[in-house]
């Protein structure tokens, strides 16, 4: 587990943005997680599916924060344009 630990934190610092939303942040930790389950699972069968449910729960609370944001950002640039077209 160290190892994973090292590798992903060099990962990290090579390709990652330390702040605000970076797919490839998302995908290291990701690729991380799976191999932690996958290392679980190896050892006990249940825990591994918990694991596998709280991953599947994870990626559908991120994508629908990444869905509100893009509405959110929609209706900024929207209501920004209605004020400065209206002037």
């Amino acid at each position: 587990m160290l190892k994973l630990q090292e590798g992903l934190d060099r990962k990290l610092k090579l390709n990652a943005k330390e702040t605000g939303i970076c797919e490839v942040r998302e995908h290291l930790y990701d690729e991380c997680f799976a191999e932690l389950i996958r290392q679980v699972t190896v050892n006990c069968l249940e825990r591994g599916i918990i694991l596998m449910r709280v991953k599947h729960e994870i990626e559908t609370t991120r994508n629908t924060y990444k869905s509100i944001y893009l509405s959110a950002i929609s209706y900024a640039l929207r209501t920004f344009l209605i004020v400065h077209c209206n002037f």
